[in-house]
């Protein structure tokens, strides 16, 4: 009896072990996320930002490496759409390796394949389109970056966020209207802060803080001819405001990205 109870003991030991180093091996995947928020709001906005993921995605995940995953190492791609609605939902895709034992060459290879990923964004796109298609009342672009910031974790090494939009805020009532004035100013901007539901920006600050993301903002010209730099500086204030160290305003996906360490 004294036996069996001591073998017992040691089983039990034995599988708290290998609970452990499951545990320990979970925790040690290098995880890296990319976000892009794609603004619907507009048919011809839209299709212009269509053309520039198409066309020039493939070559920014090569050029940047962003995608390129190594043994123990995780990639997720994030899709989500700004439309009139301000709700969020977040596609994703992923690929992730296991330790180099624990699989053959022939089979890392094909899990490198990002092939899933980009099925994914043709598949968003195309719903994309439709939403642009339809009439939009309101351009939530704030609120929207605010929920997708929210969403990325701790333990990600690397959050990255893509903004595809013109900037420019508006809605039906007037309430908020950057064709008319872009809160850019220290008073206007202020007052325009005050009016973000507290509840989303301090969960997104609170995010930004865990996880300090890079952000990169592809500012689309408006066809109404609104002043691209009034729009980044009140970008550039919201951004600091809520903890963002690292961001950059850039035309299209064929310019380069600083600071993304993919090493």
């Amino acid at each position: 009896m004294k036996k069996t109870i001591i073998i017992s003991l040691v089983l039990a030991y034995a599988m708290l072990l290998s609970c452990n180093t499951n545990a320990q091996d979970s925790s040690t995947i290098e995880n890296r996320t990319l976000t892009m928020l794609i603004d619907c709001t507009s048919e011809k906005l839209y299709n212009d930002i269509d053309v520039d993921i198409r066309t020039n995605l493939p070559d920014f995940l090569r050029s940047t490496g962003i995608a390129d995953i190594s043994f123990e190492q995780k990639f997720t791609m994030k899709v989500g759409f700004i439309e009139s609605s301000g709700n969020l939902t977040l596609a994703k895709e992923s690929i992730a390796l296991p330790k180099q034992r624990e699989v053959s060459k022939h089979k890392a290879t094909e899990l490198r394949n990002p092939r899933t990923i980009m099925q994914m964004i043709d598949n968003q796109l195309v719903t994309g389109k439709a939403i642009a298609a339809t009439k939009q009342t309101r351009s939530p672009i704030v609120e929207v970056i605010l929920k997708s910031l929210r969403e990325m974790h701790a333990e990600s090494q690397e959050e990255l966020l893509l903004i595809f939009s013109d900037g420019v805020e508006y809605s039906a009532s007037d309430a908020v209207n950057f064709f008319k004035n872009i809160p850019y100013s220290d008073d206007t901007f202020e007052r325009y802060y005050e009016k973000l539901d507290p509840f989303i920006l301090q969960e997104a600050i609170s995010k930004i803080a865990e996880s300090q993301p890079h952000v990169v903002f592809y500012l689309k010209t408006s066809e109404e001819g609104v002043n691209k730099a009034d729009l980044k500086r009140f970008y550039s204030k919201l951004f600091e405001r809520i903890g963002i160290t690292d961001f950059q305003f850039l035309d299209n996906l064929t310019q380069n990205v600083q600071n993304f360490d993919n090493e």
